[in-house]
């Protein structure tokens, strides 16, 4: 890479050259005006260059130290978390022990007070609960409910003939040709004998 400032001091030099007068032989004598000039010109091209390498320096510089940041970037965001961890740790133990401070302070000032009952509290003369009335009428309820249900579902699912009219309530064009007592002696009758159908 080449210093712009070079090139341009580069350009100089042979623009002098170009208009300097050429030299005839070896032992001709050389222009002093132009002899200066171009050791001006030289001294100018090596402070160019010396502050080109100092400025290369300066930049190898930074590019190390931009080498070394992009290596410690994981440990800097590692220490990042770590304290900010640390610090939500902190604040959660300082915020438990202002509370716990608090109540230490209320129990101490409420030490030395004295607590009076403003309503007292009086038993009742009847208890509230169990109403015995309302328990006993609901049974009564409940029970003359499931009665009637338990008659109707039977007699509903009972498709017994009973006798010869209720047979001929049921089937009217059938003839009954006769009909069969009941001898079973376990089961009382109506004042009669219990007939069956044939």
């Amino acid at each position: 890479m080449t210093n712009p400032l070079v090139k341009r001091k580069q350009a100089q030099i042979a623009e002098i050259a170009r208009s300097a007068p050429l030299v005839d032989g070896p032992g001709a004598a050389a222009n002093p005006t132009s002899a200066s000039t171009i050791e001006w010109v030289e001294s100018e091209i090596r402070v160019l260059e010396h502050e080109r390498a100092r400025a290369s320096t300066t930049v190898e510089t930074y590019l190390a130290r931009i080498r070394e940041g992009q290596l410690l970037q994981p440990r800097l965001l590692e220490l990042t978390r770590s304290y900010d961890r640390a610090k939500q740790q902190f604040d959660n133990a300082a915020a438990q022990n202002a509370r716990a401070q608090d109540s230490q302070d209320v129990e101490e000032s409420k030490t030395n007070e004295q607590f009076q009952i403003q309503d007292r509290a009086f038993p009742p003369e009847i208890p509230f609960k169990p109403d015995s009335a309302l328990f006993v009428l609901g049974g009564v309820v409940l029970g003359l409910a499931f009665g009637v249900g338990s008659a109707a579902a039977r007699e509903f699912v009972d498709q017994t003939v009973r006798c010869e009219d209720e047979f001929a309530s049921y089937f009217p064009d059938l003839p009954v040709y006769g009909v069969i007592p009941n001898l079973e002696p376990a089961r009382p009758s109506h004042g009669g004998v219990d007939w069956r159908l044939a």
